[in-house]
């Protein structure tokens, strides 16, 4: 009973009423930081990986959105253009070296070909959010926007580069020839079916109407039939693509 009293005494006298505040003071300071505190994401993943993180970024908890995107190509070319917005727009990722991390901060809203999410890269707790169009041939056109700076920077991202969204409108199949697109070889083949090198330059014309002055020749191959055996030979590139001009060379009629 005397040990209840001073207690009671001690809890309404000045001293008591400080010691308190303060007590109570820490356990709110404790509460905030807590809840303030960010898990370091900005790091490579513990267990080994293939993945090149000097020019993707590293998605946490990223499994349903590999499943959400068809797969690991364009999961990957996903990672890549996260790396590019956040080394482009976020201060702190202007570091060469540093492991750019992104989170994924809710539910993925996927309806036919398009799907939507929003997340937090590791150094800033800004959100991000981010709207993403399936295309054929593992191609994306991708969208992504910081909610708080309303930085978008979509023309610079590779997934929507004009050599990424002509190769989303392939296969074109004309009578003469096909145009189409190799996932396993990451090249553009373009199939002759008649002996004709003049349609070697009409194939390689329409590439360069559809991808402009980035056309990287090198990802183009023109097969032609052979004359002994019918069967498909590459020729040389040059024969149709001056690389210092960026001109189709098409013969004069």
């Amino acid at each position: 009973m005397q040990s209840r009293d001073r207690i009671v005494r001690f809890m309404f006298s000045w001293r008591g009423a400080v010691t308190i505040a303060l007590l109570l003071g820490i356990l709110l300071m404790l509460l905030i930081v807590g809840s303030n505190s960010r898990p370091n994401i900005d790091k490579l993943p513990e267990e080994s990986s293939e993945i090149d993180y000097t020019s993707q970024a590293n998605i946490h908890e990223g499994l349903e959105l590999l499943r959400s995107v068809g797969g690991a190509s364009r999961y990957n070319a996903l990672s890549k253009d996260l790396f590019v917005f956040a080394k482009e727009t976020i201060e702190d990722y202007k570091q060469d070296t540093k492991v750019v991390g992104f989170i994924l901060t809710s539910e993925i809203n996927k309806q036919d070909e398009t799907l939507s999410f929003r997340g937090e890269f590791g150094s800033s707790s800004d959100t991000i959010d981010v709207y993403v169009t399936l295309l054929p041939n593992s191609r994306l056109k991708v969208t992504i926007t910081n909610t708080k700076t309303k930085t978008n920077i979509d023309d610079k991202l590779p997934s929507n580069s004009p050599t990424n969204q002509y190769i989303a409108t392939l296969p074109i199949d004309e009578d003469t020839y096909k145009i189409y697109f190799s996932e396993l070889d990451e090249m553009i083949f373009v199939s002759i079916y008649e002996r004709n090198p003049s349609l070697g330059e009409v194939a390689m014309q329409r590439i360069k109407d559809g991808i402009g002055d980035s056309l990287n020749p090198d990802t183009v191959t023109i097969t032609f039939p052979s004359p002994e055996t019918e069967e498909f030979q590459q020729p040389d590139q040059s024969d149709f693509y001056n690389e210092q001009t960026g001109e189709v060379l098409l013969e004069s009629s």
